[in-house]
C-alpha cells in the first residue's frame, strides 16, 4: 500500500504538492485500497425468511462485517475514553508513516472511507428488505446502482427482482389513486426503526451523541410490541405483520415503544402536539410524488433528506398548527 502511495508521488512529484492535486492523489489512492476489500457474508445472507427476527440478526452481522472489513481504515474514530484517544493518536501516526501522509490528509481518507461504508450498509438495508419481500422499486433500483458502484456481485439477481416488482406493481396499482409502493406499509416502518437501532449498536451512528454510545435492547423492543398490541387483541407472528385494518394501532403502538425506550436511555421526550402518522400526513402533502400526485415520496427519500424534512416539520409546527 505505501509502495503505491509512493509511487505517485514520484509520478506526479511537485504537482502533488499542490492541495488540489494532492487530494486527488489521495482519493484515488484510497479508493484503489478500498476496492480490493471484499466483504463476506453468511450463507443464508440472500435467502428469503419470513422470520422479522432473524433477518434484523443477518443485517446486524452484516454491519459488523463491514465495519470490520474497513477497520483499518477508519483512522478517525469518536474516542469515548482516554484510553481511546491514546489509541487513536497512535493508530493515526502509525497510518500517515506508512502511507506517506499528512496528519491534514487524514480528513480525506475519513471522508472517502465513511462514504463507502454507508454505501455498503445502505445495500445492506436494501438486501434485509428483499429477504422480507417487502422491498420498493425505488429501493432496488438504488441497490442495482450500489452494486455498480461499488462493485458487489450479490446472489440477489436484483433485475429479475425488479421486473418481478414491476409487474406486480402495474397489477396491484391499476386504476388506483393512491399507489402501494411496498407489499406492507407498517412493516416497512418497523424494519427502519429496528435497522437504525441496529446501526446505532454497531457503531455506524454519530457517536459524539453519548447516548447514541448506549447500546439499545432491539429484541426487548419487540416483544414489548407484540406484549402491548396482544393486550389490544392484535397478535403478531414470526413476520410481524399486521392487516391494514389494524396499520394506525400498530404504528401508534411501535411509536409509543420507541420513545419509552429513548426515554429509559436518557433522551428526552419530544414535545409535540403532533403524532408520527399526522406527520407523515403532513409530509405527504409537503412533498407530493410528483408521478402520482397523490402518493408521498418518503418511501424513496434518502435517509438525511428524511430527516431534514422531518426537523423542518417540527420547527414549523407553531406556524402552521
Amino acid at each position: 500500500m505505501k509502495y503505491r502511495m509512493n509511487n505517485l508521488v514520484k509520478k506526479w512529484g511537485r504537482n502533488l504538492l499542490s492541495k488540489s492535486n494532492r487530494e486527488a492523489g489521495i482519493r484515488f489512492w484510497i479508493n484503489q485500497e478500498l476496492n480490493n476489500i471484499k466483504v463476506v457474508f453468511p450463507a443464508d445472507y440472500f435467502q428469503k425468511t419470513a422470520d422479522f427476527t432473524k433477518n434484523m440478526a443477518l443485517y446486524e452481522e452484516a454491519l459488523k462485517e463491514i465495519k470490520a472489513a474497513y477497520a483499518y481504515h477508519l483512522v478517525d474514530f469518536v474516542p469515548t475514553s482516554r484510553e481511546d484517544l491514546v489509541r487513536r493518536k497512535i493508530k493515526q501516526e502509525s497510518y500517515c508513516q506508512r502511507h506517506n501522509l499528512n496528519r491534514e490528509d487524514l480528513t480525506i481518507i475519513e471522508q472517502v472511507v465513511k462514504e463507502r461504508i454507508e454505501a455498503q450498509a445502505r445495500l445492506a438495508q436494501i438486501y434485509a428488505l428483499l429477504r422480507d419481500d417487502n422491498c420498493t422499486i425505488s429501493e432496488l433500483k438504488e441497490a442495482i446502482r450500489l452494486e455498480e458502484k461499488l462493485g458487489v456481485n450479490g446472489d440477489f439477481d436484483l433485475n429479475q427482482h425488479l421486473a418481478a416488482a414491476q409487474t406486480h406493481y402495474d397489477e396491484v396499482n391499476k386504476g388506483q389513486v393512491i399507489k402501494i409502493l411496498c407489499r406492507n406499509r407498517a412493516k416497512s416502518t418497523l424494519t427502519y426503526g429496528v435497522m437504525f437501532d441496529i446501526k446505532s449498536n454497531v457503531g455506524l451512528t454519530d457517536k459524539k451523541n453519548k447516548q447514541l454510545r448506549d447500546q439499545i435492547n432491539w429484541t426487548k423492543k419487540l416483544d414489548l410490541l407484540k406484549r402491548e398490541l396482544a393486550q389490544k387483541n392484535i397478535y403478531l407472528d414470526r413476520r410481524l405483520e399486521v392487516s391494514p385494518k389494524h396499520e394506525k394501532v400498530f404504528l401508534q403502538t411501535w411509536e409509543k415503544v420507541s420513545e419509552e425506550a429513548n426515554v429509559r436511555r436518557g433522551f428526552k421526550p419530544i414535545k409535540s402536539t403532533l403524532s408520527m402518522e399526522q406527520i407523515r400526513q403532513d409530509l405527504a402533502r409537503r412533498y407530493p410524488d410528483a408521478k402520482f400526485k397523490s402518493q408521498s415520496v418518503l418511501r424513496i427519500m434518502g435517509q438525511k433528506s428524511f430527516f431534514k424534512v422531518l426537523d423542518n416539520c417540527f420547527r414549523e409546527e407553531p406556524r402552521d398548527r
